[in-house]
């Protein structure tokens, strides 16, 4: 019947995993997750994003099975789970540290889910192949973990998360360790796997740069509360609120005061006295302290700002070239130094220290949160 959901329509529909008012604290005092709410849905890539101390590994090891809840329920393919042990939940792991066993070769490695499991040999080895090759590594079986680089230990260790073919694979940190170079490879192959693969991946990060550039859903923590779950765009975009704004990529900040709100536009006054345009993102009113965050590369400079809302002068401090793009330092509004980024394009204007400027950006670009908690 038409607007009647089958059972295998409502099984894709509903999210694989799903936190449901989740707590945790280590000594009954201090909470390091707060009322989490958070629902993944299935072939989903999610990025668990924060500062050190922020909740994110707690949260990925009360999943795992790792930590206990403290308040709240988690659900895996609808069913709680908090009392399930981690062998139990059918969850791949992958840790930071490749947790490799070092007696072992990478076969029996790879293997040892599925021993744990009971799997046949015939079939264990059927898959272990299958699971190396995934991950690229068909001639490495007989060598131990000492004798492969840091980035063919993380493969042994993601092909051991994938060898028993779970719905879900945690990732925690597992680049740190690896040199710029390699990271950025392993960024790249762990995307294209989950896209070939169709898994469920959560992942945690420090690295704003790693969550954006990898994830099809990026979720903030700081001090234990999730502050915005949403695509890597939107994240970068349109920031919740000034954590997220501040944590996640480069914003300049200004400080001012609310002098005149006409729907989503606000009227700041700068403690230079200079007034602003800036999009509402809080429900300000008159008078309220207000906090600005416009991007570098939303700062127009010379003929580009004639026609933008927000248009000021200021003086060049500096100008470097990084290749693809330039990156200086505007001194205005005071003693306010603001970055901008600006493309290297054969059109673009002659830059140089001490020079005079106009800059501006347009009124939706700069976003005005309410100051303080």
């Amino acid at each position: 019947m038409d607007g009647v959901l089958t059972v295998a329509q409502l099984e894709t529909e509903a999210p694989l995993v799903r936190f449901r008012g989740v707590q945790k604290s280590y000594d009954g005092r201090t909470l390091v997750v707060r009322n989490l709410d958070l629902e993944v849905r299935r072939g989903t890539f999610l990025t668990l994003l924060g500062p050190s101390g922020s909740g994110k590994t707690t949260t990925l090891m009360m999943l795992a099975g790792f930590e206990s809840v403290t308040e709240g329920t988690i659900e895996l393919s609808g069913r709680p789970i908090n009392d399930l042990p981690p062998y139990k939940r059918g969850i791949g792991m992958v840790f930071q540290s490749y947790a490799l066993f070092p007696h072992m070769t990478v076969a029996e490695n790879v293997a040892f889910p599925l021993d744990v499991r009971h799997i046949p040999r015939a079939e264990s080895r059927e898959r272990v192949e299958k699971a190396l090759a995934t991950v690229r590594l068909e001639g490495f079986m007989d060598r131990r973990p000492t004798q492969l680089s840091g980035g063919q230990q993380q493969r042994v260790a993601l092909a051991r998360a994938l060898v028993f073919e779970p719905e879900l694979i945690l990732l925690d940190e597992p680049l740190g360790a690896l040199d710029r170079q390699l990271r950025e490879q392993m960024q790249y192959e762990l995307k294209q796997l989950h896209d070939r693969l169709d898994v469920t991946m959560i992942y945690v990060t420090h690295d704003q740069q790693e969550a954006l550039t990898m994830s099809d859903e990026v979720a903030v923590f700081s001090d234990g509360v999730m502050q915005q779950v949403a695509s890597p765009g939107e994240i970068y975009e349109r920031p919740r609120n000034l954590f997220v704004a501040q944590f996640v990529g480069e914003n300049n900040q200004l400080a001012g005061r609310v002098i005149g709100r006409d729907d989503r536009q606000a009227r700041i006054r700068l403690e230079s006295g200079d007034e602003v345009s800036a999009l509402a993102v809080d429900d300000l009113r008159e008078g309220d302290e207000a906090r600005l965050a416009i991007r570098p590369e939303r700062i127009l400079i010379g003929q580009d700002a004639e026609a933008c809302d927000n248009r000021f002068s200021a003086t060049l401090s500096d100008v470097i070239f990084l290749g693809d793009q330039l990156r200086g330092h505007l001194a205005a509004f005071g003693s306010q130094e603001l970055i901008f980024k600006q493309p290297n394009s054969e059109n673009r204007p002659d830059f140089r220290p001490g020079q005079e400027a106009v800059f501006g950006w347009g009124w939706q670009n700069c976003r005005a949160f309410r100051a303080g908690p």
